[in-house]
Formats: C-alpha cells, structure tokens, sequence
C-alpha cells in the first residue's frame, strides 16, 4: 500500500476550487504509484470559514461525496477525506468518509 498525504492552500474558496485542485492533482497522484490518498480534517469545506461552515454542511452521502466518489473512481485511487456534516437538528459536525477504489 502506497498512502498519499494531500493538503489544500487555504485560499482555495470555495468547494468548486477545492475539488477542482484534487482533479488535477490525482493523476499524479495514481502515476507515482499511490493507491490511497488521504485528506485532512474539513478539506472539502475549507478551513477558517466562520459561519459559512453551516451553509456548507452537507449529509454524508451529499455532492461532495459524489464529487469525491467520481474522481477515485477516474483517478484508481481510494480517498479519504474530511468535510463539515450536517447533522439532524441543523447541527454540523465534521465527518470523514473513506471511498475505497474497488467499490466505487
């Protein structure tokens, strides 16, 4: 098993952004021989974003994890990564989801 350790700047915005940098970095990714990459805490969200963390809270199974899914699945890479949940009752919390390239 080959990990891959990943990292956004943090003025990357948005979601969009953020997932758009992942795109172009998983080829290189996959090339070097990696067969994991993992992502930290909030990668999908941002970081230091204040109230916004709410509007971007999402349910687990949301579009970034269907954005998250599509690109292991191109890329043949497992990824885990972090992203603010929305919780029932309006809560968020943050959660981690591991996509794991046989089952996507």
């Amino acid at each position: 098993m080959r990990l891959a350790l990943a990292q956004a700047p943090g003025e990357l915005s948005t979601v969009v952004a953020r997932l758009d940098r992942l795109r172009a970095a998983l080829p290189g990714i996959a090339a070097d021989g990696a067969d994991r990459g993992l992502l930290p805490e909030l990668f999908a969200c941002g970081y230091n974003i204040g109230d916004a963390v709410h509007e971007r809270a999402e349910p687990a199974d949301g579009r970034i994890f269907g954005a998250m899914r599509d690109l292991s699945r191109e890329a043949g890479v497992a990824i885990h990564y972090g992203f603010a949940e929305a919780a029932d009752g309006g809560a968020t919390t943050r959660g981690f989801v591991s996509l794991r390239k046989e089952r996507c």
